[in-house]
């Protein structure tokens, strides 16, 4: 814990009998923030008009200045060459000041990682029971090369997201349960007409819609705990290395369509809870 007076460049821990900790490298006006880094204990940081400069102290002197907004200054971009089986017409994209290459890596959806989907059994599970995951094989080998070059060079938007487009056969155990007084679907999504609606493309059904009812605990569940560990997984390395990481995508088109009769999730538990 830390005490400051802003009025002058010094600053006492609070916890070592009231160290003074110097420094008067920086700016003025600007304030001391505990840092996770073990090659310092603390950065400096402050109010700025067009960047946002973060500087590094290491024994009471300012080592370094970063300018912690430039990435949120680059358009990032990772043209797809193909889609849906159309090879894109595109030509190529030069990089600039402001335009760069990115890597866009999906990593599947994170809610069919836990072994409980497979056996259907999510109601009163702990937090332990739904991240008991196999990290060596949850990802194809396109995934696990993203993660193995992370630090290659290239930045990237992380997406181990969850989605209400339920795969059909992973999630059969799932889809398939009863609510035991109406005994419609507990966990798919209802039209107005109380029919769980399936999607897809080119006339085909590729998935469910899943019931976005996050009142219900193991529904939450299902959406946050596998994506929550693999973020704690990740925490350490972007730590390590921030400038490889974008953004982080936690969800993948949340939004609630249930056919063409209706729009809005019209499971039992939300109409209840309406």
């Amino acid at each position: 814990m830390i005490a400051q007076e802003l009025t002058r460049q010094v600053a006492y821990s609070l916890l070592t009998d009231g160290e003074v900790i110097p420094f008067e490298e920086a700016p003025d006006g600007f304030q001391l923030f505990d840092s996770i880094f073990k090659d310092r204990k603390f950065n400096v940081g402050g109010p700025q008009d067009r960047i946002s400069t973060l500087y590094s102290l290491k024994n009471g002197e300012r080592i370094q200045a970063l300018d912690v907004g430039r990435m949120e200054n680059i358009f990032w971009f990772d043209p797809q060459e193909v889609h849906g089986g159309d090879r894109a017409t595109w030509g190529p994209f030069p990089e600039g000041k402001y335009i760069r290459s990115s890597l866009y890596n999906y990593l599947g959806s994170a809610q069919y990682w836990s072994p409980l989907v497979n056996s259907g059994m999510i109601e009163n599970r702990s937090y332990s029971d739904w991240t008991k995951i196999d990290w060596k094989n949850v990802f194809r080998p396109s995934f696990r090369k993203s993660i193995g070059e992370y630090d290659a060079g290239v930045p990237a938007v992380w997406s181990a997201g969850f989605t209400h487009r339920w795969h059909i056969q992973k999630m059969r155990h799932i889809s398939s349960k009863k609510d035991p007084k109406t005994w419609l679907p507990r966990y798919l999504l209802l039209n107005r007409k109380n029919d769980p609606t399936g999607g897809g493309y080119f006339g085909k059904k590729l998935f469910d819609y899943g019931s976005q009812h996050f009142e219900d605990e193991a529904l939450e569940n299902f959406y946050t705990y596998a994506q929550r560990a693999f973020h704690r997984k990740l925490a350490p390395v972007f730590r390590q290395n921030p400038e490889m990481t974008i953004a982080v995508e936690p969800n993948h088109e949340n939004e609630i369509v249930s056919g063409t009769d209706s729009i809005g999730d019209y499971n039992p538990g939300n109409l209840q809870g309406f």
